[in-house]
């Protein structure tokens, strides 16, 4: 009896979840969601089925309202590398060309307004930024893992002072900002005995730098191996993502599986979304193919003996992965890129090639409730790198690499 009513408390809670997900704020979504929801000690599970709730008449789409750049011209708007952008309240756009080494500020009509920084290692210096955010107040946040700090500038540019990186604990890998404090991907060194590398960890720092808390802790991957006190790269292993999304929780998940962690503002896990997804073994013959890709990276001409050894010695894992990015989209959208299923593929199916995952042009986009929406494809070269209101931003590249800031707006 008790198995009974158990399994009857189960459905009730299936059917009522699944009746408040299907009513939608868009008059347009016509189709009925035919997921599952249920409960899982207190955690809430979403499981997706293949098809999304948009129908054709629904469906999102994308239509380019500004574009910054040129092929030649305006030095200000002639870009060397484009590592990260920003917006502030006021719409203005923080570009940052680590290149260059300087952070360009544009308006919201794209017309160049100012630029500060330079190469350096001094006051308002930089060696190698990684990221340009928006911290609390007037205040910008460029991290400079070289120059071992994150260097705050003013937004009328001048410099604010710094605070350093503890390098000694691990390296940083990626950035964000929440109500103008510092969120940072730590992955701590591996041990000098085991090889073992510890949890990667997104941490939340104050505006001095200081460590408050830790939001997140990700299973290593086993992306490095140590073997006779060497390490080797470990390509297509089951790395994994994090994303900060547009209402300030985070999602994260393993390459290794299309299930996705929702946790709140404290870091506590409130939600996992799953899609019905296959993934797919490497052979030795997509082995092969993907090294050669890695050859082609590198450009025409032949590679050095070191570069050559690296690629021949370089272990796989077992799968492709199950997706190969996530993004916080608008209206608190969690976009998961798709990844490539197989090595035979067209250059054109591409959106760009990394080492654990090959992401194809395609996202899926889920809603704030975990919820398969269907896909969406953004222009070919097309690199988001935030969202804000109904705006889409970030970096285009063209058949000639040349890079250019783009905003894209979200027609519903």
């Amino acid at each position: 009896m008790g198995r009974v009513e158990g399994m009857k408390r189960l459905i009730a809670v299936v059917m009522v979840s699944a009746a408040a997900f299907g009513c939608s704020a868009d008059s347009r979504v016509a189709r009925e969601w035919a997921g599952t929801v249920y409960d899982s000690a207190g955690v809430t599970v979403v499981a997706n089925p293949v098809a999304g709730l948009w129908t054709e008449a629904s469906a999102w789409t994308l239509e380019e309202d500004l574009r910054i750049g040129v092929v030649d011209g305006d030095p200000m708007r002639e870009f060397g590398f484009i590592a990260d952008l920003a917006v502030d309240d006021a719409g203005r756009i923080y570009v940052l060309d680590s290149m260059a080494r300087e952070i360009r500020v544009f308006g919201p009509d794209g017309q160049f307004a100012s630029a500060f920084g330079q190469s350096g290692s001094g006051p308002g210096e930089l060696n190698s930024p990684s990221a340009v955010l928006l911290g609390r107040g007037d205040t910008i946040l460029v991290p400079d893992v070289p120059n071992g700090r994150v260097q705050r500038f003013l937004t009328a540019g001048s410099p604010a002072g710094q605070f350093p990186l503890q390098l000694a604990r691990g390296f940083p890998v990626s950035w964000a900002t929440r109500d103008g404090l510092l969120l940072e991907e730590l992955r701590p060194h591996p041990s000098s005995t085991s090889g073992e590398a510890p949890p990667a960890l997104v941490l939340l720092r104050d505006g001095g730098g200081l460590v408050v808390d830790t939001l997140l802790e990700m299973e290593e991957s086993g992306a490095l191996e140590y073997r006779n006190g060497m390490a080797r790269m470990v390509a297509f292993s089951p790395e994994p993502r994090w994303t900060l999304l547009e209402d300030g929780r985070l999602a994260s998940g393993r390459l290794s599986a299309y299930r996705l962690e929702i946790r709140d503002r404290n870091g506590c896990l409130e939600r996992v979304v799953t899609k019905s997804f296959e993934r797919r073994p490497l052979r030795d013959s997509d082995r092969r193919a993907l090294r050669e890709r890695i050859r082609e990276s590198y450009g025409r001409g032949p590679l050095s003996a070191e570069r050559e050894h690296m690629i021949h010695t370089m272990e796989f894992g077992t799968h492709f992965p199950a997706f190969a990015s996530l993004f916080g989209g608008p209206d608190g959208t969690l976009w998961v890129q798709q990844a490539l299923q197989v090595s035979s593929f067209e250059p054109d199916e591409m959106a760009g090639f990394g080492l654990h995952a090959i992401a194809a042009p395609e996202y899926d986009i889920l809603d704030r409730e975990g919820r398969y929406l269907g896909t969406m494809t953004p222009p070919r070269g097309f690199d988001p790198m935030m969202a804000r209101g109904e705006h889409l931003y970030g970096v285009q590249r063209d058949d000639l690499e040349v890079q250019y800031v783009v905003r894209l707006r979200v027609v519903r």
